[in-house]
């Protein structure tokens, strides 16, 4: 071991500070020695006291720079990369701030070789981190203007490629556009704009080369500010890859991905994100552009562009109406036919609303009455809905002068219509999640304006039509809309729930969904109305085919009534009446029997939905009292249900629900479910034993008599011996374990799993006690002899666990003799060190000092010899390693001082002389 390395460092600060060519080559002899090379380029990056302008025309003499110089290589995850950081710091630093003219050609020089070096070493397997090529692309970014060149916009795109995005995606606009336009270079500037807007397509989704985040950032600035000389060149560049979208994938800028071209809060998040930069950026682009040299791009746009063209096309002459408007007036088609137009036709109407002449009025009006709208009279309401959609556009006009004729044309529909539309200017306004193409033919003001027999006549006879359009309407649109008016306007509905039954399966649903949602407004007897309402639905053969939607539905009502916060009121007819639905609906339910079932989970499976039911009610009937014996609080006919379906091992998720809320039936029916748990954690086939288990290790609260209970029945050991598919089942295994050991309810199973257990299984023991912060683990009871048998056990190829184990000194309050021993076996056994646990060290090791400063000297110094430990806390590890000078342990201190110094960490320079 290298023991003076402060020693050999003051004389590098010696020829340091005499730059000339005899100093670097003595400085160069040093370099063999530990941790010099290090010292070496530090200074030259941290120390401005020194001749920099002589020091870099040395180390460009020497070739220096040149990886194939000095190629050092560190392993780091298996992959060997190269070591260039202190070389690149320091080329950044002579970048920033000994910029000449001189030195901006070396550096280019440098540079351009450098970026040739990269290529060639990954081709031959080496990696290099992504802050070494960010430093050389703030190195060219930051050099004067004229030596960009297209080999750097090469390097950035290889490194984007590469996916070591952040970085430089963040710098693009910081460090390098502003340099783009200054080049003068219409070949640079197009290409750089090309890479800006680049894209892949995979798995159906578009991704920027550039990261998005900062895409967005940088293209929603620099619109506005491209000199007008580029704007055509840049403009040409974004609308072919608009086009190069939609050849991909054709409706990526439909109206419903895109509502609006301008800002809007209708972002749709099915939407490219890719596709909204384009458009955002194609918008401001056109907006800040002289109208007289878009004029003719516009009327491209409009006449011969796909409909996302022709909408830009629209918002711009909304935008430049005086300049631009005899564009849109000269087209020889009829834009309100297209619906993909009409939000920005809307808006163009809108704002320019008086400003239109006589004969243009009337055209409007011509091109909303010969709108195609035969489609719809297939429908019964064919006249309202015809009106509705010629009404739509002229919404535009509401507020107009009261003599323009656009006002009352819009007046005339408006008149023949009893209801509102709250946002005419969208085709789909979502004010919170909607699933697509959910139109209704009434809206919530007609539907709540019918008597209920007059709207089971319209459910009857509403069909919806084949056509994919998004705007036809459609039965899941009709039935949302009667659940919203049901949770206005429930009183109506109650008191007419017979007319209801006899209806289309695909209504219940929403009809019981609806008054789910005004469970705890009604009375007794209304109650009893909705009650008797779902019997008579789930009796019906027409819904078998819809069992999934009643289960969940039926769910949600069971949990409503039995809820502990809103009370709702039962008697033992209405409980004798939910307990008819429950066998009824048993019989619709579809049951898997298939192993792939178990892997599905049961909060979302209709069987799951139906067994949580009956022990949430069960335990709803027990606490109200409302079950049918003295001696056992579970309800006989709903324990009956369980049981015969146990027997007959209906379902995997019945074995699910019943370890989940294996708690709740303790408390429905102790003696039955203590006499049970062999049958069900041990006798049970393997497939339903799984289920049984992932429901009980799915429970987030522990029961330790439960687990004692389990546990002496053998089922521990049958689940340490599985491999649950969720991993977190194999860690809550353990972490029961783990528990019953620190509450002593449980020594053996801790212990077994140390000696002869999974590797896996031994680190989640280690973990548990790492991360644990429960006060009431004892250390010496618990802990040190549990470490202690890790010692023993652990197998040579187990050294990982060492690095856990070793953090468990965290947990120390003091360290004496024994866990000093501990410690430094574990040391001894530990291969290697990753950077993330040594943090923690040197956050925590300073703790022990003030009463273990010679036992915390010596393990520090077994650490370092080991392991390049980071100490972030400079003033805490400076008193620290003082306090062990003081202690008289110089020996220690010197031996402390040169060890974290050869890792690069010269903290304690000052330490050592003043102690030396």
């Amino acid at each position: 071991m290298q023991s003076n390395f402060y020693e050999i460092v003051y004389e590098v600060d010696k020829y340091l500070a005499n730059p000339i060519q005899n100093s670097l080559n003595e400085i160069l002899k040093l370099f063999p020695q530990t941790g010099i090379k290090r010292y070496f380029w530090r200074e030259l990056i941290t120390n401005d006291k020194l001749n920099h302008a002589k020091w870099f025309n040395i180390l460009v003499d020497n070739n220096l720079f040149s990886l194939k110089t000095s190629k050092e290589t560190e392993i780091i995850h298996s992959k060997q990369y190269i070591n260039y950081w202190q070389e690149i710091e320091y080329l950044e630093k002579i970048c920033n701030n000994y910029l000449n003219k001189q030195n901006a050609k070396i550096l280019n020089d440098i540079v351009n070789n450098l970026i040739e070096e990269y290529y060639d070493l990954i081709k031959e397997g080496y990696e290099l981190h992504e802050h070494i090529y960010w430093i050389t692309f703030k190195i060219f970014a930051h050099n004067k203007v004229e030596y960009l060149n297209i080999k750097h916009l090469e390097f950035i795109e290889f490194i984007l490629e590469r996916n070591d995005k952040t970085l430089i995606s963040a710098d693009l606009k910081s460090e390098f556009h502003d340099k783009v336009f200054e080049t003068k270079n219409v070949e640079f500037i197009t290409r750089y704009f090309e890479l800006l807007f680049s894209f892949t397509y995979k798995d159906d989704e578009f991704t920027s080369l550039v990261e998005l985040y900062w895409l967005e950032e940088l293209t929603k600035e620099i619109a506005s500010i491209i000199p007008v000389e580029y704007q055509q060149l840049v403009l040409k560049i974004v609308l072919d890859k608009i086009e190069n979208i939609i050849n991909i994938k054709k409706f990526s800028f439909d109206s419903f991905l895109i509502p609006s071209i301008e800002p809007s809060t209708q972002e749709r998040y099915s939407s490219s994100k890719v596709s909204k930069v384009l458009i955002d950026f194609t918008r401001d682009l056109l907006e800040s552009m002289d109208a007289q040299l878009i004029s003719m791009n516009i009327k491209k746009m409009l006449t011969e562009g796909y409909d996302i063209h022709k909408r830009l096309a629209i918002h711009i002459i909304n935008y430049k109406y005086e300049e631009l408007k005899n564009i849109f007036w000269s087209i020889d088609y009829n834009p309100i036919d297209n619906s993909e137009l009409n939000h920005e036709l809307f808006m163009l109407f809108k704002n320019h609303v008086n400003e239109f002449s006589i004969k243009e009025s009337e055209r409007i009006i011509e091109w909303n009455e010969t709108q195609d709208l035969e489609y719809l009279k297939e429908y019964d309401n064919y006249k309202n809905l015809i009106n509705k959609d010629k009404r739509k556009i002229l919404y535009a006009f509401k507020n107009a002068h009261e003599d323009n004729i656009l006002k009352k044309d819009f007046e005339k529909y408006n008149n023949a219509l009893d209801f509102d539309e709250e946002h005419p200017e969208f085709n789909s306004y979502f004010s919170g999640f909607t699933e697509r193409g959910s139109k209704s033919p009434y809206s919530i003001e007609e539907i709540s304006n019918m008597e209920i027999s007059e709207l089971v006549k319209e459910i009857k006879s509403f069909k919806e039509k084949e056509s994919t359009s998004f705007n036809n309407p459609t039965i899941s649109g009709f039935a949302s809309e009667i659940k919203l008016d049901i949770e206005e306007n429930y009183v109506k509905y109650i008191d007419n729930l017979d007319f209801l039954v006899n209806i289309p399966s695909n209504y219940h649903y929403y009809i019981l969904s609806g008054l789910n949602s005004k469970i705890y407004s009604y009375t007794k007897e209304e109650l009893n109305l909705y009650i008797e309402y779902i019997k008579k639905v789930i009796s019906l053969k027409e819904v078998d085919n819809k069992y999934n939607e009643l289960v969940a539905v039926f769910e949600d009502f069971i949990r409503k009534i039995s809820s502990t916060e809103k009370v709702v009121k039962l008697d033992k007819e209405q409980v004798n009446v939910i307990i008819t639905i429950f066998k009824d609906l048993r019989n619709k339910i579809q049951y898997y029997s298939s192993g792939n079932e178990k892997k599905s989970d049961i909060l979302n499976s209709n069987e799951g939905q139906f067994y949580t039911s009956i022990i949430v009610f069960s335990l709803k009937v027990a606490r109200d009292k409302l079950h049918d014996t003295n001696a056992v609080i579970w309800h006989n006919e709903l324990k009956q249900i369980i049981l015969e379906d146990l027997e007959i091992k209906k379902s995997f998720h019945l074995f699910e629900v019943m370890g989940r809320y294996l708690p709740n039936i303790y408390y429905l029916d102790k003696e039955w479910i203590e006499n049970k748990l062999e049958d069900l954690f041990i006798k049970s086939s393997d497939i339903y034993r799984s289920s049984l288990y992932k429901g009980y290790l799915s429970n987030p609260t522990v029961y330790l008599d439960i687990y004692t209970d389990i546990k002496d029945i053998g089922a521990f050991e049958f689940m340490l011996n599985m491999d649950f598919e969720i991993d977190n089942l194999n860690k809550k295994v353990i972490e029961l374990i783990c528990i019953a050991f620190i509450t002593d309810h449980d020594n053996d199973l801790i212990y077994d799993i140390v000696k002869d257990g999974k590797t896996e299984q031994k680190k989640l023991i280690i973990d548990f006690f790492k991360s644990n912060r429960n006060e009431s683990v004892d250390i010496e009871k618990h802990l040190i002899p549990l470490w202690k048998e890790f010692l023993n056990s652990l197998d040579k190829k187990e050294t990982d666990l060492y690095i856990g184990l070793f953090s468990w000194m965290n947990k120390l309050k003091t360290i004496n003799n024994d866990t000093y021993k501990l410690i430094l076996e574990t040391i001894e056994k530990i291969d290697s060190f990753p950077k993330q646990y040594t943090y923690e060290i040197a956050r925590k090791i300073f703790d022990f000092i003030p009463e273990n400063t010679k036992k915390i000297a010596i393990i520090l110094i077994e650490l370092l010899k080991k392991f390049d430990i980071s100490f972030y806390q400079t003033a805490k590890l400076i008193e620290s390693i003082e306090k062990i000078y003081k202690e008289g342990l110089i020996e220690e201190g010197n031996e402390i001082s040169n060890l974290i110094g050869q890792n690069g960490n010269y903290a304690l320079k000052e330490v050592y002389i003043k102690y030396n």
